[in-house]
């Protein structure tokens, strides 16, 4: 029997042809993988709700995914809603902002002697920004409608997905492989989200505390900010520290509140990110901090803001896909902490 040929150029030309799909394909996947990534939050809630229990019974399934459908939704539609009424109240008063920032980097410039620094600044239109941050955020919005399609969806393919399963695979074999992935993928995707939120909200009421006591302008604006770059490997909690204490200069324009905002909210981050993130996730991860911010920086290309979200669950999901196969095995080994990608993993630690 003739061996089978390995053909490179086929594999690179097969692998050229999904980045394409990827990217042309990104308004029709960006959507759905997103309501995946909400109808996975959507169980993790469902499944807290789960433990409670009324004497020895345990809520109904139908009422407790109702309900985390329910909590799910209407989180981020008071929030929308505050965030795009602090967006209209920017837009109003966005001209004397604006104004103040020249002045500023007027000043600036004269005491450092640097004119390039004003100069700069007069190309800065803070009214245009944000009117277009205004405008992209309600483009948002209308794409949350599509998110929400989607996921009613997925929960209708919910119920009925393991008949097609059975009907999938007749051999016990095959069917146990396949039902080892995609628990794994499961609970590393439940236990992921599940824990980020909470780090992310937690760092966003932290924010919010701090810049209501300092009384500085859309605090629920920078607030939901934090939660939302919370998401976002490194870079994101960078950016955002960097808005809120850039306004507090502009707002206030004295030097010492605002490094007090700005060593407050990274005491925060570092407590947060360094010491209680790490307890709660703990090293089960098992991703590289260089495949980290590669991924980052190729799925941000690939789908821009919404692939800087989605990069850490894409990539663990491919890891433990890949771990499962001999042929992609080293693949799954070079992405990971240099654990080993086939055992399983679990999020939180208990």
């Amino acid at each position: 029997m003739q061996q089978e040929k390995y053909h490179p150029a086929l594999n690179l030309l097969m692998v050229a042809l999904i980045l394409l799909g990827l990217y042309l394909g990104k308004d029709l996947l960006v959507p759905l993988v997103l309501a995946i990534v909400v109808w996975y939050l959507i169980n993790t809630i469902g499944a807290n709700f789960g433990r409670i229990k009324f004497g020895s019974k345990q809520m109904p399934r139908w009422l407790r995914t109702t309900l985390a459908v329910l909590f799910v939704f209407s989180f981020f539609w008071f929030i929308g809603r505050m965030v795009i009424n602090n967006l209209e109240e920017f837009v109003e008063v966005a001209p004397e902002y604006n104004a103040k920032f020249v002045q500023l980097t007027h000043e600036i410039s004269q005491k450092t002697e640097i004119p390039t620094i004003h100069e700069l600044s007069k190309e800065i239109h803070l009214g245009q920004l944000a009117s277009d941050t205004f405008n992209s955020s309600l483009n948002f919005l209308t794409a949350l409608f599509v998110v929400l399609f989607y996921v009613i969806f997925l929960f209708f393919e919910q119920e009925v997905f393991k008949k097609k399963i059975d009907l999938m695979f007749r051999g016990r074999e095959d069917k146990v492989n396949y039902f080892r992935i995609t628990r794994r993928i499961d609970a590393s995707m439940k236990s992921y989200l599940g824990v980020k939120s909470f780090i992310a909200l937690l760092a966003a009421v932290c924010d919010y505390i701090v810049f209501i006591s300092f009384d500085l302008d859309f605090a629920i604006l920078w607030a939901f900010l934090a939660f939302l770059l919370n998401f976002i490997p490194f870079v994101g909690a960078l950016i955002a520290i960097l808005f809120p204490t850039i306004l507090s200069l502009i707002q206030f324009g004295d030097p010492v509140i605002t490094v007090a905002i700005f060593i407050i909210l990274n005491v925060i981050q570092v407590i947060i990110g360094n010491f209680l993130e790490p307890k709660m996730v703990g090293k089960s991860l098992n991703l590289s901090p260089l495949v980290v911010i590669l991924s980052l920086a190729f799925w941000g290309a690939l789908w821009g803001v919404a692939g800087m979200f989605l990069c850490v669950p894409i990539t663990v999901a491919l890891m433990i896909i890949f771990s499962q196969f001999p042929k992609t095995r080293r693949i799954a080994i070079l992405l990971s902490a240099g654990n080993d990608p086939s055992k399983a993993a679990r999020i939180v630690k208990h």
